[in-house]
């Protein structure tokens, strides 16, 4: 996204653009959050995760390679299997106006597992959760995934927009995130970042085999010539410049899963929506025990 929070007009985007910034640690990239990705429901093929190498040696090599691929193969889900396990139509903490589905490393490559700008263009390269804040989605995917599928489950209604991130890689190896969320609350919890349009503050979350954070983030800057009651009789928080108050929330997670990364995040939802989707994930991942060790 190109609008800069500290511009003089409506910050709104810029908020959109930095809860995006960590929910697509699960997941919009920031170059996307300003729009719906366009659907892309096509599964594709399996990836021959089994396939035997070639060696000039000879059949033991040959078989000897076979056999750990098989081992691999034994303990990472294919394409078909990581779209069973994530969540689906009728799983969200909401009725779904739109769903998108991405499978494949396309997409992770381009949006997702990227550096991004936001948090240091908003609060300054000497702000170490801003550092964190910008690499950690890059950190998240890491090094060769070797396959990948993606969902983006949203709504509309009074309140705004909500939606759903769920994504999940493959490897061809044990993989573990731990580090990365070490290094990020580290610097971000308990931490509140702040510019002149925006505030966010941080918080460490987990549940279950989850780990990650969850974010609340003010738009000051967007101004008003006087503010309008609601239905309801309340008005707008309003400062006295004249601006009007919002907050959005982030949460935002992933688990270690063997030879995969799962992530789940919202922006927009309530924490006791993102729970409900986090205990249906969780379920989920019972159905597949393997997956937890």
């Amino acid at each position: 996204m190109s609008t800069d929070p500290r511009s003089g007009g409506d910050s709104a985007p810029s908020r959109r653009r930095l809860v995006c910034a960590v929910a697509l640690t699960s997941a919009l990239a920031l170059s996307s959050c300003s729009a719906v990705a366009g659907d892309d429901s096509s599964t594709g093929s399996r990836d021959p995760y089994a396939a035997v190498a070639t060696d000039a040696s000879g059949g033991v090599a040959r078989d000897a390679a076979a056999s750990g691929d098989e081992d691999v193969a034994a303990v990472r889900l294919d394409r078909e299997e990581m779209q069973e396990v994530l969540l689906g139509e009728g799983e969200y903490p909401f009725a779904a106006d739109e769903i998108v589905r991405r499978a494949g490393l396309e997409y992770f490559e381009e949006n997702i597992g990227i550096t991004g700008t936001a948090y240091r263009r908003s609060f300054g390269e000497d702000e170490a959760c801003a550092r964190q804040m910008d690499t950690v989605n890059e950190r998240l995917v890491g090094e060769a995934p070797v396959d990948g599928v993606y969902r983006e489950a949203t709504v509309t209604d009074d309140a705004g927009e909500h939606t759903v991130h769920v994504w999940m890689l493959a490897y061809d190896r044990p993989v573990s995130r731990g580090e990365v969320w070490d290094e990020v609350l580290a610097a971000c919890d308990g931490t509140s970042l702040e510019s002149r349009h925006d505030g966010v503050s941080f918080s460490a979350l987990a549940e279950g085999p989850f780990r990650g954070l969850s974010m609340s983030i003010d738009d000051r800057g967007r101004a008003v010539q006087a503010p309008e009651r609601g239905a309801d009789g309340e008005s707008p928080a309003a400062s006295t410049d004249g601006t009007v108050s919002s907050r959005v929330d982030g949460f935002s997670v992933t688990a270690d899963l063997g030879h995969h990364v799962l992530s789940i995040s919202s922006v927009g939802l309530s924490r006791e929506s993102f729970d409900q989707a986090l205990e249906v994930q969780r379920a989920a991942l019972e159905e597949h025990p393997g997956l937890l060790g």
